[in-house]
């Protein structure tokens, strides 16, 4: 989007600690105990309707007397053999002595913290119960066969996605939700009951999901949201007596949301979300977004299929991206074969380069390549004033960190004063010549207008007040449209795969 928002918009969206709210959902209990001596240290307000006690009752005391010394030991066993990184989850189901009710058990500990969750468990007795499990197992392995035999296109991969949570959790609406590198992302898959509008190919901007957010689903992968307009729930006392600070929820199942969040769904008339993240290489790559018209509880063990679901099309997706990247070798080393033959055929390098525009340009999908030395010394195709050039190379040089090569798909983003090449040459890429500082090939593409489709105009998120702006979630999400100027087609692997062959030609 080209407007920027106002830098005290975007602090005010990074300092929203959403990761340690006092409050949590009122679905369920949420203990905080010392991992050591398992004594309860702060407790939701949530323990009287769900577990009949008083919070004060509760502090103090052993989470042994709620789950009752067999789920103990192998809580404690768990923790000494298992080594159980931050956030790692233990669950498992225990009757309440007090009521014979059954409860799921969700289990972490971070920063030196234990949390223990308590949510309504569907227990069966005997033989009923061990029938549920081999159930739970052959409908995960059921969708996952689904799911990989569409592993060969991406599209594809996550129309099947979007169709399997919604068969396994019946939502009424599931998005398969794709980031961008700004932070921004759109819908790149989506299946819905047959009567809501579609979401499908609509962008939103990156403060929708802003940067802690995105730290928070990559920790914690599954996020459920009962019921948006329910009252959150305190957790008491608000600091931990024995760390003097709040608790960070970052894993927990039961965190409250942002008011900020809650009145955006709110506005798209969204009553309860469930959100999967998909993670490729470490990396938020998307979301698997799911939202329902009325409050909605999803058992542990649906949401368990889900997160298996959502980690399987993120081990397919790498796969993909192996494949691609493989595919792009085998152009780079035909590439690299008619290079050889130009240095076998001339001792002048760069003349023997330019005497085969179709090698230099068609593998690139470039409009335009020059040599650079101080000027411009070659060039074929469409290209750029020397004058320009010399703003682009002295913006390449003053960027320490830039890397060899440096690629862009919107130039004039980075370099206004180079405005008057945007529609020529929005993209760049460049490779600087091995040892040495002022020499340089570079590759020109020209600016692609593109029709962006927002949810809504993301302006109008913004509320000016005395002494700024304020960030508030968006009233409309009626399609708004808008023309990007100034981007061309993105470089890809292909471009980085061809370029390193030119590393040793020059050498």
């Amino acid at each position: 989007m080209d407007g920027t928002l106002p830098d005290e918009v975007l602090a005010q969206c990074a300092d929203e600690p959403i990761h340690c709210p006092d409050h949590i959902q009122p679905h369920g209990v949420l203990l905080v105990f010392d991992p050591e001596t398992l004594l309860i240290e702060q407790a939701s307000e949530t323990v009287l309707t769900l577990l009949r006690v008083e919070v004060s009752a509760l502090l103090g005391s052993s989470i042994e007397q709620l789950i009752g010394p067999q789920r103990t030991h192998y809580l404690r066993h768990w923790k000494r053999e298992s080594k159980p990184s931050d956030g790692e989850l233990l669950d498992f189901s225990f009757e309440y002595p007090l009521t014979g009710r059954w409860f799921q058990a969700i289990v972490h500990f971070h920063q030196g913290v234990g949390f223990f969750e308590i949510e309504q468990a569907i227990h069966l007795q005997g033989s009923k119960q061990f029938s549920r499990f081999l159930a739970t197992q052959r409908e995960v392995l059921r969708t996952l066969v689904q799911l990989e035999r569409t592993c060969n296109q991406l599209p594809e991969l996550l129309e099947n996605l979007a169709q399997l949570v919604r068969e396994t959790t019946y939502y009424d609406r599931v998005m398969i939700y794709r980031f961008d590198s700004d932070g921004s992302g759109k819908v790149v898959a989506e299946n819905r009951s047959a009567e809501l509008e579609p979401y499908l190919g609509l962008q939103y901007p990156a403060t929708d999901i802003p940067a802690q957010a995105r730290v928070l689903y990559l920790k914690n992968r599954t996020r459920l949201l009962e019921n948006v307009g329910a009252k959150q729930v305190k957790v008491l006392p608000t600091l931990n007596p024995r760390t003097n600070q709040q608790a960070d929820m970052s894993y927990c199942q039961l965190r409250s949301m942002s008011p900020v969040h809650v009145e955006y769904l709110q506005n798209m008339g969204v009553a309860a979300t469930l959100v999967l993240s998909i993670v490729v290489d470490h990396q938020l790559w998307g979301l698997v977004a799911c939202h329902h018209s009325k409050p909605k509880w999803i058992s542990y063990d649906r949401r368990f299929i889900c997160e298996v679901l959502a980690e399987y099309c993120s081990k397919l997706i790498v796969a993909q991206e192996f494949r691609d990247r493989k595919a792009a070798q085998q152009l780079s080393l035909e590439f690299s074969s008619r290079l050889l033959t130009l240095r076998q055929k001339s001792e002048d390098k760069i003349a023997a380069l330019f005497e085969s525009p179709d090698l230099l340009l068609a593998p690139f999908k470039a409009q335009g390549m020059a040599y650079w030395n101080g000027r411009i010394e070659r060039q074929i195709g469409e290209v750029p004033t020397e004058e320009n050039l010399k703003k682009v190379v002295a913006f390449l040089q003053e960027q320490e960190s830039v890397e060899n090569p440096f690629q862009t798909d919107r130039i004039t983003f980075l370099l206004p004063e180079v405005e008057e090449m945007r529609e020529q040459a929005s993209g760049l890429f460049a490779f600087r010549l091995p040892n040495a500082k002022n020499e340089y090939l570079l590759w020109f593409r020209p600016e692609k207008t593109q029709t962006v489709n927002w949810a809504g105009d993301p302006r109008k998120g913004l509320i000016e007040e005395e002494g700024g702006f304020r960030l508030s979630p968006r009233k409309s999400f009626e399609t708004w449209i808008e023309e990007a100027r100034g981007i061309s087609d993105p470089w890809g692997v292909n471009e980085l795969f061809l370029v390193q062959s030119l590393f040793p030609y020059f050498l």
